[in-house]
């Protein structure tokens, strides 16, 4: 009786019947039983070998995907906390900002107050110039009455003194 081959050792037909990758059905007439157990079981160790470094690649990926798996998450960690730094800056700095704009705002509106005042009192300063232009052109005029009500009691002085001598020369 041929000795059994594994099933993961054989490799499918071309047509018919099953031959193994790992023999020629010509080496494998040739050869006898010891040689083909012998032959057999190193493809056997080989095809071993082969799975368990394919499994020592595939542990390798799976442990190279943990890692890459755990730095994203650590970085995706790192980002939430810098994204929350960011945003509570972006609370106070809005905070400030609303502050400064009050502030602005009470200035303008302390500098609008000072300008309407301004604008009062240049116009109080306007009023007291025309009003003490008025009372200039009313103090002169008085003045040139008064000169003149002095000239003329100059004249009627000099005519009652003239008056008066003559008077007295009678």
């Amino acid at each position: 009786q041929p000795p059994r081959v594994p099933a993961a050792m054989a490799a499918p037909a071309a047509e018919g019947g099953g031959v193994a990758s790992w023999i020629t059905p010509a080496e494998m007439e040739a050869l006898d039983k010891p040689a083909l157990v012998a032959r057999a079981a190193a493809a056997l160790a080989k095809q071993r070998r082969d799975v368990e470094a394919e499994r020592a690649r595939a542990h390798a990926a799976e442990l190279a995907l943990e890692a890459t798996c755990e730095e994203l998450e650590a970085k995706y960690q790192a980002l939430g906390n810098e994204h929350a730094e960011v945003e509570a800056e972006k609370a106070r700095m809005g905070q400030a900002l609303a502050a400064e704009a009050k502030a602005l705002a009470e200035v303008k509106a302390q500098n609008n107050a000072a300008k309407l005042q301004l604008v009062e009192k240049d116009a109080a300063l306007e009023r007291n110039a025309a009003e003490m232009s008025e009372l200039r052109a009313a103090k002169q005029s008085q003045l040139d009455r008064a000169e003149l009500k002095a000239t003329e009691l100059a004249e009627k002085d000099a005519l009652v003194r003239e008056y008066l001598d003559r008077v007295v020369k009678l």
